[in-house]
């Protein structure tokens, strides 16, 4: 399928569906690049963060699993 990555953000030709490892119950379009490097959309690291989930998220924020700026502290306690 043809279509946008939720993490690089890049248009690709080939997306795939798939669960987000941080929030289950979110369905998300990922590419093979982004999948195969273990990425998070950086929107739900920092959303995972904020319900609950920092130990969980902190793996993502502290490897920069995701694309775009860092995330800080800011980000999180908003």
């Amino acid at each position: 399928m043809k279509g946008v990555c939720a993490s690089c953000r890049k248009q690709k030709y080939e997306v795939h569906g798939r669960d987000s490892a941080l929030i289950p119950t979110m369905k998300i379009l990922m590419c093979k690049t982004c999948i195969r490097k273990g990425h998070e959309p950086r929107h739900i690291i920092i959303l995972a963060a904020r319900s609950g989930r920092l130990a969980q998220a902190s793996k993502y924020i502290t490897g920069h699993l995701y694309d775009g700026e860092a995330i800080i502290a800011s980000d999180v306690l908003r």
